[in-house]
């Protein structure tokens, strides 16, 4: 019989993380689980690490071919057999009552799509760094204004902490794979348009910032906002003609994908990604070239050449001159 609970971990070269990953995911107080890793052809002793699991409940499958992370992400939505199914980075964390907290909410909510829950950031070492939360209590939002808040806001949704209902994946689609970044925003905006979402307001997952993971990869190669632009027209050309959404969201979304991108490009630039940064600052100006006007901008764009103290310092002498 199938589990109530898939638990896929995609995994690639994430030997230092994965057995934690695994561990919590086969420690929830709900028994009815499946737990399996997607190897995405690592090359280090993942598979080693996987051999050593005895547990019934557990798989492990390898692939022949390397896929992108989305494309990994898929093969873990293909393999699931649950009514509910997680997906669990490999160097992130499930605390115990996750998935018992999860199926509950989704049962109580038979029209919700998706439940997530307040996530903690943690470092390499597994250090707090700060809590992602959307409110102090569970609520139930429909999936209309679910969907407007997530392409206003981004991706506000912390992948760590998400459980789908089955029949929302098969409805929704899988994992789009013309993006590296917003993968997984782009899902919860489809899944939105399936049914409400569930925000659990407890901190039930951990998710792992290192610099090896791939949310840094793709800061340091500046394409987040042209993803950004690809995932907000790909979702938009999805809304259902009843719908209704109103008018400029679209206008109003590319504008605020302008401010992260140059967010982003402003950490490339802290982190020691010039050219990154230099490509950051371009994307955000095409995407909104008010910006021009914004002396900010181009002081991160200098800052790019000079170093990231070169725009510390700009912003030093604005705030004195302001005072």
């Amino acid at each position: 019989m199938s589990p109530k609970v898939s638990i896929g971990i995609p995994a690639y070269n994430a030997v230092q993380y994965i057995e934690a990953a695994i561990n919590s995911a086969l420690s929830q107080s709900v028994e009815d689980i499946e737990v399996f890793v997607c190897d995405n052809q690592s090359s280090d002793a993942t598979p080693a690490v996987c051999a050593d699991i005895q547990d019934r409940r557990f798989r492990y499958l390898r692939f022949e071919g390397h896929v992108g992370q989305p494309g990994n992400w898929n093969r873990c939505v293909r393999e699931s057999r649950g009514e509910f199914v997680v997906l669990l980075h490999a160097d992130d964390v499930l605390e115990p009552g996750f998935v018992g907290r999860a199926v509950a909410a989704m049962e109580g909510a038979p029209h919700a799509s998706m439940v997530h829950c307040a996530v903690k950031h943690i470092g390499a070492d597994g250090g707090f760094l700060f809590l992602q939360s959307l409110g102090t209590a569970d609520h139930e939002t429909p999936g209309a204004q679910f969907f407007q808040r997530l392409l206003l806001e981004g991706c506000i949704v912390n992948p760590a902490g998400v459980m789908v209902r089955r029949r929302a994946f098969k409805k929704a689609g899988l994992f789009f794979e013309g993006v590296k970044w917003g993968t997984d925003w782009d899902m919860w905006l489809r899944l939105s348009l399936e049914g409400s979402v569930v925000s659990i307001a407890d901190e039930l997952a951990l998710y792992r910032e290192h610099s090896s993971s791939g949310t840094a990869a793709v800061v340091a190669s500046g394409r987040n906002g042209r993803d950004e632009l690809l995932v907000i027209d790909h979702v938009l050309g999805l809304v259902p003609g009843p719908m209704k959404l109103p008018e400029g969201l679209r206008a109003a979304a590319i504008e605020r994908a302008a401010h992260r991108t140059w967010c982003w490009a402003e950490e490339a630039c802290r982190a020691g990604h010039p050219g990154a940064s230099r490509r950051g600052v371009w994307e955000a100006l095409r995407m909104n070239p008010r910006l021009v006007r914004k002396g900010h901008v181009w002081g991160l764009f200098l800052a790019s050449f000079f170093g990231y103290e070169f725009f510390q310092r700009l912003q030093r002498l604005k705030h004195n001159a302001l005072a």
